[in-house]
């Protein structure tokens, strides 16, 4: 019911809508700077930087490459948290702080992880279940581009660690799951 949400949103035209001023996007580099974690993970700092430099190289290949990504709108932010359910069913999604203009693949890897995810792990089969629900919604995002689903996973998990620094209440056993994710997703 998520992937369907998900798919209504992807599917809703732009009209020429721009994209929000002083939003920071997918393509927008570069990430933060690998700083700021606590002491009890001041070991994982090294790896992170290294995830960072992969991420980072991973998204500035595909902005150099010309390489056409469905862009349009996103909802930024679907997790569990964010998603109404009303009478058992997923009715709608809130929050939509994180709303914008971007790569829809994107979006939909942030909310696939969250649906399909098996502690630090990625239920393949899950996944398979969760995209195949949301083209029978009518989502956006062609197969040609499910090649970069995995890899956006991994993008997310690591700028969540790169950003906590600078949220105000930082739940490190999560940031040190979204590492340990990116490593077994890379």
């Amino acid at each position: 019911e998520v992937a369907r949400l998900l798919a209504r949103v992807h599917s809703v035209e732009t009209g020429g809508l721009a994209p929000r001023p002083r939003h920071a996007r997918l393509g927008d580099l570069p990430f933060p700077e690998a700083a700021g974690l606590p002491s009890e993970l001041a070991d994982r700092l090294p790896r992170l930087g290294e995830l960072r430099e992969e991420t980072m190289r991973l998204v500035r290949e595909l902005t150099d490459s010309g390489r056409p990504l469905t862009t349009g709108v996103v909802h930024g932010d679907v997790f569990p948290g964010n998603v109404l359910v009303h009478h058992g069913r997923a009715s709608a999604l809130l929050d939509w702080e994180e709303a914008d203009l971007d790569w829809q693949a994107y979006d939909l890897a942030i909310a696939a992880w969250f649906f399909c995810r098996a502690g630090a792990e990625l239920d393949r089969v899950a996944l398979a279940r969760f995209i195949a629900a949301y083209r029978a919604g009518g989502g956006t995002v062609p197969p040609a581009e499910d090649d970069l689903l995995v890899p956006f996973i991994r993008v997310k998990r690591v700028l969540e660690v790169l950003r906590a620094p600078t949220d105000r209440h930082v739940d490190w056993d999560e940031q040190l799951e979204n590492l340990r994710a990116a490593e077994a997703l890379g």
